[in-house]
C-alpha cells in the first residue's frame, strides 16, 4: 500500500520527517504542488481511498475542502474527519466512511475497514461521484449564494 500526498504546505516537511521517523519511505510519495488541475485529477485516478483529514478544531465544521470536492468528482470513496461541513456530503456506508479526528485508533480501524472491503469501497467511489455532480453543480452552488447575498440587502 502507498500513500500519495498531493500538494504542499506547512505541514509537509513534519510529514516527511515523521515517514522517515516510521521508516515509511517507500511507502509514502510526495508530489509536492501540482501546478495544473489536470495533475491532480490524474494523481487523484490512481487512489483508491480520498482522505480528507481536519484536526477538529471548532472552525473545521463550517468548510468543504477542494480536497473532499476533487475525490469525490474522481470517483474516491471518501475516508473524512466526523465534521459538519464533512457530514453533510458523506453518507456513512453509501460514498465514505467518517471517523473522530482526534481518535486515531478509529482512525486506523476505519481505514483497514474500507481498505480490506474492496467491493463495497468501488461501489461507494461510484456513488461519492454521483453525489459530486448532484451536490457541487454550478447553477445550484450559485443559487444559493445569490439568495444568499439578496437576503443581505
Amino acid at each position: 500500500m502507498k500513500y500519495l500526498l498531493v500538494g504542499s504546505g506547512p505541514e509537509k516537511e513534519n510529514l516527511i520527517k515523521l515517514a522517515e521517523e516510521l521508516a515509511m519511505n517507500n511507502c509514502v510519495i510526495f508530489t509536492g504542488w501540482l501546478p495544473y488541475e489536470s495533475d491532480v485529477v490524474d494523481a487523484l485516478r490512481t487512489a483508491d481511498i480520498g482522505l480528507v483529514m481536519r484536526i477538529g478544531q471548532f472552525s473545521d465544521n463550517f468548510h468543504v475542502t477542494d480536497t473532499l470536492s476533487h475525490e469525490m468528482a474522481c470517483g474516491l470513496p471518501i475516508l473524512a474527519a466526523r465534521l459538519k461541513g464533512f457530514e453533510g456530503l458523506i453518507e456513512e456506508n453509501e460514498t465514505g466512511l467518517l471517523f473522530d479526528p482526534a481518535d486515531m485508533e478509529e482512525f486506523k480501524t476505519t481505514l483497514l475497514q474500507m481498505y480490506r472491503q474492496q467491493d463495497e469501497r468501488i461501489a461507494m467511489g461510484k456513488r461519492a461521484r454521483e453525489k459530486s455532480i448532484r451536490a457541487f453543480d454550478i447553477e445550484l452552488i450559485s443559487s444559493f449564494q445569490t439568495e444568499a447575498l439578496l437576503r443581505l440587502i
